[in-house]
């Protein structure tokens, strides 16, 4: 099972789809079966949900750009009751957009964030003049084999 995953796409439509496909890969030998577990299907939908953003709201206009998806396991050593470990998985998605700050009452649409938080034990957003910066985390526990 790969420890780490990389990913650099063009900030375009079909890259939401492109992450899911590619975070569940790299998920799928940790939880050994398809669909994958509660958790690992929660992180999926929350890493796409933060690419989806920056696709949508980081470029504004004629203006392109990329962004990037690097993932880590963390083993923690816990787990629940029979299961000898528990690891913490860590998405990073980057974009070299500008940030737009989030409507205090969404019209329709920006609810984003709120979602992405909802499916992950921890979200962190950080923004300066390079882009924006997306940390998810959430424990996931039982490992195949």
């Amino acid at each position: 099972m790969p420890d780490l995953l990389e990913l650099a796409l063009s900030a375009e439509p079909s890259a939401p789809s492109r992450v899911r496909r590619a975070v569940t890969d790299w998920l799928f030998p940790f939880c050994g079966r398809q669909p994958l577990c509660e958790a690992a299907e929660d992180l999926v939908y929350a890493v796409s949900e933060a690419v989806s953003n920056s696709v949508d709201h980081a470029y504004a206009g004629s203006r392109r750009g990329g962004v990037t998806v690097r993932g880590r396991f963390r083993p923690t050593g816990r787990g629940p009751v029979g299961c000898s470990t528990g690891v913490r998985v860590e998405l990073v998605v980057v974009d070299t957009g500008r940030w737009r700050e989030p409507r205090e009452v969404p019209e329709g649409r920006g609810r984003g964030l709120r979602m992405i938080g909802a499916f992950v034990d921890a979200v962190e957003v950080s923004q300066d003049g390079d882009g924006t910066t997306v940390t998810l985390r959430r424990l996931l526990d039982c490992p195949a084999g």
